[in-house]
């Protein structure tokens, strides 16, 4: 230190490596750069968790919203095959419809054959005639239900019973 002083009488300034050089001064100096150093780091900590954390929420959202899009596409995909001509389905019945068919999908089976597989199972939901079997041919066992076969006639027959 006596070095130091002797210094500041000749040139009254000392120069910032001149106070260093005193043991006391640089641990001093050493101690508070440590500090500071320290408090940055934690500062940067953080302020990159913080950031880390904004951006994993943001992508997130926007993964939900691509998602909700992606769905919502499909969906109007699919609304415009089951209003095609290879459809035609009936536009009231049109949600429905996409709702059931999108529930059949699977891995192994496509929107395509599952809407094929729908149309032959429920024809009234598209624009084609329903077609109900009805008997044209009169009803000539007047009102009785027969509950014999006819193996049991033809035995009833050759055992001599009268099939009345």
């Amino acid at each position: 230190m006596e070095v130091n002083i002797q210094m500041a009488q000749e040139n009254d300034v000392l120069t910032f490596d001149e106070i260093l050089t005193e043991k006391v001064y640089k641990a001093e100096f050493d101690r508070r750069v440590a500090k500071a150093v320290e408090t940055a780091r934690t500062k940067l900590q953080v302020e990159h968790d913080q950031a880390v954390e904004s951006s994993t929420t943001e992508s997130n959202t926007l993964k939900a919203q691509v998602e909700a899009l992606n769905k919502e596409l499909t969906s109007e995909k699919a609304s415009g095959k089951l209003t095609g001509k290879e459809f035609s389905c009936k536009p009231e019945f049109l949600k429905f419809v996409n709702n059931e068919i999108n529930s059949m999908v699977t891995d192994k089976l496509d929107f395509d054959s599952a809407a094929k597989q729908f149309k032959e199972e429920y024809p009234q939901y598209f624009n084609q005639p329903v077609v109900v079997k009805k008997s044209t041919s009169p009803d000539l066992s007047s009102g009785k239900v027969d509950t014999k076969g006819e193996n049991d006639e033809i035995n009833d027959f050759l055992r001599g019973e009268k099939g009345e």
